[in-house]
């Protein structure tokens, strides 16, 4: 069976989402609401280095699908809560990520959330497509994953 073109993933540099988060809210609310959620600012930043870490193996397919997905929806949830107040704080969380086919350049940084969103959006759809293109296609429930999948990849 020939193998199916998935997308590559792109690759993010590091964010101190904790320190980020901690100094937009320390400023824009308050030192007492930014102590209260310490701990909430340390899963959203552990959250992302695992959704760094995804890379395309089959055994981990579906949990990176997980992983990506759900800190998607964080980020979404993020500029939904926060809006462009925090791109424009002076927390200056900065969010870097290379080309998926041009690896080698240097990463393109931004102070913005909604940069980080798009970029995370498309990992998506890499580790959909990347699931799709790993299913056994010569069976009919296989071959009905792959179309599956590949169609959340398109979001059709």
């Amino acid at each position: 069976m020939s193998g199916m073109v998935s997308l590559p993933l792109k690759a993010c540099t590091i964010a101190d989402l904790k320190e980020g988060l901690r100094a937009f809210v320390e400023k824009a609310y308050s030192k007492e609401q930014a102590a209260q959620h310490k701990e909430a600012f340390a899963s959203a930043h552990a959250l992302r280095e695992r959704m760094r870490s995804v890379y395309h193996h089959e055994k981990g397919a579906k949990e990176n699908v997980l992983i990506l997905a759900r800190y998607y929806r964080m980020v979404t949830t993020m500029r939904t809560r926060f809006g462009t107040a925090i791109d424009e704080s002076d927390a200056k969380l900065s969010f870097g990520w290379k080309d998926a086919w041009r690896p080698n350049e240097k990463p393109v940084a931004h102070a913005d959330l909604q940069f980080e969103r798009v970029s995370v959006l498309f990992n998506l759809a890499a580790a959909l497509s990347y699931r799709a293109s790993i299913q056994n296609r010569a069976e009919a429930e296989g071959l009905r994953t792959a179309c599956q999948l590949f169609q959340q990849t398109a979001f059709a």
